[in-house]
């Protein structure tokens, strides 16, 4: 989706498996794989329905968003940073179901931003790793 038509703030309803979640104090954003696409779910806690729990819920009583579980999330489309995303105001658990499977790593459209919330697998040997040092203080 185009994201000037993102920016119109589309109802939608996607049903899909987390692959990443993050847990943030106010936030639980994570990325939702639909049909062999992945995308960005963003959603401030203080206004999201969990289904299950019904609404108001404090995010401290929501279940750990993970990984494998399978979801069904609503809300409105948006244009994201890099690529359409979707504002959630409501999210409901389905179950347990397993990730996709991993889309090959092709540097010229991961630059582009083609991949962005796609699972990738990358392959390559590391030549050498550098820690940094610690600031005075720390």
């Amino acid at each position: 989706m185009p994201g000037a038509q993102a920016a119109r703030g589309l109802p939608v309803e996607l049903r899909g498996v987390v692959t990443f979640a993050y847990h943030g104090p106010e936030s639980r954003n994570f990325l939702l794989a639909q049909g062999g696409t992945g995308v960005f779910i963003n959603f401030n806690a203080l206004r999201v329905r969990f289904a299950g729990g019904g609404k108001g819920l404090p995010l401290e009583r929501w279940p750990r968003i993970v990984p494998g579980m399978e979801l069904v999330v609503r809300g409105v489309t948006a244009p994201g940073q890099y690529a359409p995303v979707l504002s959630a105001e409501e999210w409901r658990l389905v179950g347990m179901a397993e990730l996709p499977p991993p889309r090959p790593f092709v540097l010229s459209e991961v630059l582009t931003g083609q991949m962005d919330c796609q699972l990738l697998e990358l392959r390559g040997v590391i030549q050498g790793v550098e820690m940094p040092s610690q600031p005075e203080g720390a």
